[in-house]
């Protein structure tokens, strides 16, 4: 089974590590080196970065004959799974999601949930403080109305991010690049070091350091704004859903086959038989 994972998370990786020493072939996409970096080798897994509108993941999937396409991207990466989406079923090549499940998140005076980025924006707009953002580079934007000074974004440290930090103004005395996920520890040493009185987050899980954020958000006496996922519009597949239709795709394919080669038996002995009358005439 041949298959094309889009991933550049966690859950990506170890997909693609599972499938690879269940005999699959895989090829990894990653956004940016950073995360193929994070990947590592893996015999039995192509890895390639870069970002690819839909027409080129379409084009893939069709020149590179793909079985199977799994989105393993984060919850939060919306475009790319729309093209994901989109090129499936323009080529009719089979779509899986996978994706880490959602955890319930603790009730607490100090959480503040918000819909989006732009809730989150319009909620901090009028209230004063200094603001840890530990949502990503790519909406750093987005944040920049509410004054660059005053945010202290923590991104992953790569050129890329860097770059975007620049361009949403942001000073660089602020920027922590960083890899995460934080310690309770390490994230009340940065609020109180840094004087922040917001910390902005997604709805990431265990695994992006929610859990620990909102604790020391309660510890430092703070607000966090936690963004919530946005709605999966593929329902998410597990491992072992992905293993299991593979199986019965080879099971197909191998009585597709067995049919075949039976045909063509009957027809070579037909064949034969024929040419035995014949002879018996002459």
């Amino acid at each position: 089974m041949k298959a094309l994972i889009f991933g550049g998370t966690t859950e990506g990786r170890e997909l693609a590590v599972f499938l690879a020493e269940h005999g699959w072939e895989i090829c990894y996409s990653a956004v940016s080196d950073y995360g193929l970096e994070a990947f590592g080798k893996v015999e039995g897994v192509h890895a390639i970065c870069g970002v690819r509108p839909e027409p080129e993941i379409e084009e893939m999937l069709t020149d590179m004959k793909f079985d199977v396409c799994i989105d393993a991207t984060h919850p939060f990466a919306e475009h790319i799974s729309a093209s994901i989406r989109t090129a499936c079923g323009n080529t009719g090549v089979k779509e899986f999601r996978y994706v880490r499940e959602e955890e319930p998140v603790p009730e607490t005076p100090f959480l503040k949930r918000a819909e989006s980025m732009e809730d989150a924006c319009s909620y901090l707009a009028s209230r004063p403080g200094n603001i840890l953002l530990t949502t990503g580079s790519k909406d750093l934007s987005k944040f920049s109305v509410l004054g660059p000074e005053r945010l202290f974004p923590r991104v992953l440290p790569s050129v890329q991010s860097l770059k975007l930090c620049e361009e949403a103004g942001i000073p660089r005395r602020n920027i922590i690049a960083m890899q995460g996920p934080f310690s309770t520890a390490m994230n009340c040493c940065m609020i109180r070091d840094l004087g922040i009185a917001y910390m902005v987050t997604k709805e990431s899980g265990n695994k992006g350091g929610m859990f620990q954020k909102i604790e020391a958000a309660e510890e430092c006496g703070i607000q966090l704004l936690m963004i919530g996922r946005p709605k999966e519009l593929v329902a998410p597949s597990s491992r072992e859903e992905i293993l299991a239709f593979a199986e019965e795709t080879n099971s197909e394919q191998e009585a597709k086959d067995k049919r075949s080669d039976e045909k063509r038996g009957a027809a070579g002995g037909s064949v034969s038989e024929n040419e035995e009358k014949e002879g018996r005439r002459l």
